[in-house]
């Protein structure tokens, strides 16, 4: 409705993408005890904050996926929200690009954990918000279109996926978006 309708389309395809893996038991969701570190970090600052008792749901992501959904992500906070400066990061600090693939969404939802914090916290203190640059609706615009490139050749190479039926469920889903929004997260208590 924005006019941002590429860039939904990644994150529909990505969508798609995971529910047909759920359905494959590819993404075998559970829990392990340990810490959601960048796996390829080993110093003294991580090790001292180790402590086995610690509980985090790990799912498996393949690096593809990660990394459309961390462009599609980039996108839509820029044609969304002010505030880049806190937002932005949340996808480039160490522990969210340095995460091995079993940590990588723990990782991801700490980082969106204090991000809103943040803003939250700027909002109840009534700080000005840092507007983004002034062409940031058509740097969004441009950029979802290359994130649906990239979509559509992440379909091409899984033959699970067909291109007419995830358009047609596109179309199903974004023509009344609020209403399945509502019902899709309602469908779930």
């Amino acid at each position: 409705k924005k006019g941002f309708e590429e860039n939904s389309m990644s994150a529909h395809t990505l969508s798609q993408i995971l529910e047909k893996q759920a359905k494959k038991d590819f993404l075998m969701q559970k829990f392990e005890t340990g810490n959601a570190f960048p796996g390829l970090n080993s110093n003294s600052f991580y090790n001292s904050l180790i402590d086995n008792k610690n509980i985090y749901v790990v799912n498996i992501f393949e690096q593809d996926w990660v990394s459309l959904y961390e462009s599609w992500n980039l996108a839509f906070i820029l044609s969304e929200l002010d505030d880049l400066h806190i937002l932005f990061p949340k996808l480039f600090i160490p522990s969210v690009i340095n995460a091995t693939d079993k940590n990588y969404m723990a990782s991801r939802i700490i980082t969106l954990w204090l991000s809103i914090n943040t803003l939250l916290f700027k909002e109840f203190d009534q700080d000005k918000k840092v507007l983004g640059p002034k062409n940031k609706k058509e740097m969004a615009k441009v950029w979802g279109e290359i994130n649906k490139k990239y979509a559509l050749a992440f379909i091409e190479k899984d033959s699970e996926i067909d291109f007419n039926d995830l358009n047609k469920s596109f179309k199903k889903t974004f023509s009344f978006p609020y209403f399945k929004l509502f019902k899709r997260v309602f469908s779930n208590f």
